[in-house]
């Protein structure tokens, strides 16, 4: 029996319900790869074919070159609507999961749908079964998630490498250095060779500012072309101007070089973990004398004190555990006692000088009660430039920053399925969100006088 074929444009809808015969004109029985209503251009009753999966063939891998060994599953996504982009978590079978951003707007002839970076590589103890449970991005660089492991964060904005032109700091002591001759030995890696710089010091420097000065101004010369070198007090930013050098580390004088717009080549737990890591240890304090200063303000007083971190960006961790109450004046007699008139407070340890730690955490408060309160005023908090390696002679009471005692918890939990994230002002989980820093002391101690 001959069929007759019907050919038009389905601009109505599927029917499977009718029968064969009240089924309208504009509507169709079956369709095979077909997109109707509205097309991709936008235009209302366009028939097209339904578009299959392209292959992104750019795909950069500043942390591991290539892509890593073993098999690959993505566990999460989240859509970035304000920038366009698709943010999505990747297990490895190796350990080495990834953090992964497309960027569909980045288009070239060579890469016609966009590209993709890598963000971050490190070993979150994801399973191959493993969700991620929330995730949200503030600000445009701060994302957080939840993978019922750890509440987790990133600054994404940090960890990209993508044609970064990235920067670092290098540390000197505020206790001068440089009294004898010697030289120090700057190393960068350049597409994948070592480069090491030598910088005679043939003169001693009566400060540690005059050496930075002389340092400053021998590397400009040298590696002008590469870096841009500013130097100021204890510290000398480098600054690439091409986005080809990996590494920078410089040796002698106690010199010690930190990355400061990204997080360096290797993750550590501080730098993704949502609950920021406290001081776990107390300060200690003793009365000292300083021979410069005509008064007394802690004479016939008691103070005890207790640290806090603040992070890269300007989130803050729980306080330390107090110290014991300062001591120092109780062997001598009653003459000598009275002569002490400031309070030198050491809090120096193996967590701070852990370079790796510098990364994130910017600068310590430091928090003191007199008497038995349950009130601490900050009475330092490195808000402000002045001296980024040590903290020296600090006044009592010029902070309005106060901290209960007992306070010893965070506000945030360690493990959480789902996280929600309010923004007020910025205002994240009571966390507040900016761009500051202060460096703590290596080798020097802080000195406190009270009102």
């Amino acid at each position: 029996m001959a069929k007759k074929t019907i050919t038009n444009f389905p601009v109505g809808g599927i029917d499977t319900d009718s029968e064969n015969r009240m089924v309208d004109s504009k509507d169709y029985r079956y369709a095979l790869n077909i997109r109707n209503g509205i097309a991709y251009l936008k235009r209302t009753g366009g028939t097209t074919n339904v578009k299959g999966n392209e292959k992104i063939v750019k795909i950069v891998y500043p942390y591991t070159d290539v892509a890593p060994s073993g098999k690959n599953k993505c566990i999460g996504t989240y859509e970035d609507k304000q920038n366009a982009t698709l943010i999505f978590f990747i297990w490895n079978s190796e350990g080495y999961h990834q953090i992964m951003r497309f960027y569909p707007d980045k288009k070239s002839t060579a890469s016609p749908y966009g590209e993709v970076h890598q963000l971050c590589v490190y070993d979150f103890g994801w399973e191959s079964w493993t969700k991620i449970t929330s995730v949200d991005l503030v600000a445009g660089k701060l994302l957080y998630w939840c993978d019922n492991i750890k509440s987790r964060k990133l600054n994404i904005e940090k960890a990209n490498l993508v044609e970064k032109q990235k920067s670092w700091t290098i540390h000197y002591p505020k206790t001068n250095q440089f009294t004898s001759v010697g030289f120090i030995t700057f190393t960068y890696e350049q597409n994948g060779a070592l480069h090491n710089i030598r910088i005679p010091i043939n003169v001693k420097f009566d400060t540690t500012s005059d050496a930075i000065n002389y340092i400053t101004a021998e590397l400009n010369t040298q590696l002008g072309s590469l870096f841009t070198f500013t130097g100021c007090n204890c510290k000398i930013e480098v600054v690439e101007k091409s986005t080809s050098v990996r590494n920078v580390l410089i040796t002698g004088y106690g010199g010690v070089s930190v990355p400061e717009n990204f997080y360096g080549y290797n993750f550590y737990e501080r730098y993704v973990d949502l609950v920021k890591s406290p001081p776990l240890f107390n300060p200690t304090c003793n009365y000292r004398k300083d021979t410069t200063k005509n008064y007394n303000y802690v004479k016939d007083r008691v103070f005890q004190f207790r640290l806090q971190y603040v992070y890269d960006d300007n989130e803050k961790s729980a306080l330390s555990p107090i110290s014991q109450i300062a001591s120092g004046n109780s062997l001598i007699n009653i003459a000598q006692a009275n002569s002490l008139n400031y309070i030198d407070v050491d809090f120096n340890n193996e967590d701070i000088l852990d370079i790796t730690n510098w990364v994130v955490v910017k600068w310590i408060r430091l928090f003191a009660i007199e008497h038995n309160t349950n009130d601490m005023p900050c009475v330092h908090d490195g808000n402000t430039i002045t001296e980024e390696f040590c903290f020296i002679h600090v006044v009592c009471g010029h902070d309005d920053s106060h901290a209960p005692i007992t306070n010893l918890l965070d506000k945030l939990p360690e493990v959480a399925s789902s996280l929600r994230v309010k923004s007020r002002g910025w205002l994240v989980e009571e966390k507040h969100l900016g761009s500051m820093y202060q460096r703590c002391s290596d080798a020097e101690s802080l000195l406190l006088a009270t009102r």
